[in-house]
């Protein structure tokens, strides 16, 4: 199977766009989306090195290139839906049901410092990406992944310390199973499960110190059943009674 690499990169600190790409055959290609020749150019097919780094000039978006030497590149659309390859005959078009072919766009944002604050990575069949978020000082912020659009997949976001925020995980845009809240000291905040996208079932609720704050059942979304309160100490003080996420009955202890 053929891997095609695209990769393009927005750095808000000179207002440019960059990009490059890579194929199997080891060629590689450059545009850089500012200025031209003298003349500023800003739409997506501004221009292209070729393999001796000729520029080559388009002439019209996404529908023919001025062909007097061979292109070694390949271009993606911004959709991913569809390989454009540019060769001395034209452009030939290849589908993303092709089963011979992967195609993998990577894409990083650099903020007015040049730091690199984000990295998005997208995959066909199916449309799947990867977003990694950073920091101004390096760190991860995020990690969170996608299919066709929604969340599907394991998301992990971050304190600026590097310590883990709050993990989850995700179907189809709905989050399912445990998800797991930290303190910026890397002590558990709240940890609890969903159930079709609500959470439901047992919850804990932590101090900073880690000791356990309260705990009991949700359904639907809301606290239904019995919850339990903890002092500082870890005695338990206080019994709740919920029902449809309304108090009923407490005892004191």
């Amino acid at each position: 199977m053929e891997v095609v690499i695209f990769k393009k990169k927005w750095d808000m600190s000179n207002n440019r766009f960059y990009i490059d790409l890579y194929n199997d055959s080891g060629y590689s290609t450059y545009a850089l989306m500012s200025e031209i020749d003298g003349k500023i150019e800003y739409i997506m097919d501004t221009g292209f090195k070729n393999c001796t780094g000729n520029f080559v000039k388009s002439v019209s978006k996404w529908l023919k290139v001025e062909l007097d030497v061979k292109l070694c590149m390949i271009m993606i659309s911004l959709t991913i839906t569809t390989l454009l390859s540019f060769n001395t005959l034209g452009i030939s078009i290849v589908n993303e049901s092709d089963d011979s072919l992967k195609i993998k766009s990577i894409s990083e944002t650099v903020d007015f410092t040049g730091a690199l604050i984000r990295i998005t990575t997208y995959e066909t069949n199916p449309v799947t990406s990867l977003r990694e978020e950073f920091y101004a000082n390096g760190n991860p912020r995020a990690i969170i992944n996608y299919r066709n659009g929604r969340y599907d997949g394991v998301q992990v976001l971050y304190w600026e310390n590097g310590l883990v925020k709050d993990e989850s995980i995700w179907e189809n845009g709905i989050a399912v199973g445990k998800r797991t809240l930290y303190y910026d000291n890397g002590k558990i905040d709240e940890e609890y499960f969903y159930k079709k996208g609500k959470i439901s079932g047992l919850y804990r609720n932590y101090r900073r110190d880690g000791t356990l704050f309260f705990t009991g059942q949700m359904k639907k979304g809301v606290r239904h059943g019995k919850w339990e309160l903890y002092n500082e100490n870890g005695k338990l003080y206080r019994i709740e009674y919920y029902k449809r996420g309304a108090i009923r009955d407490f005892d004191l202890l």
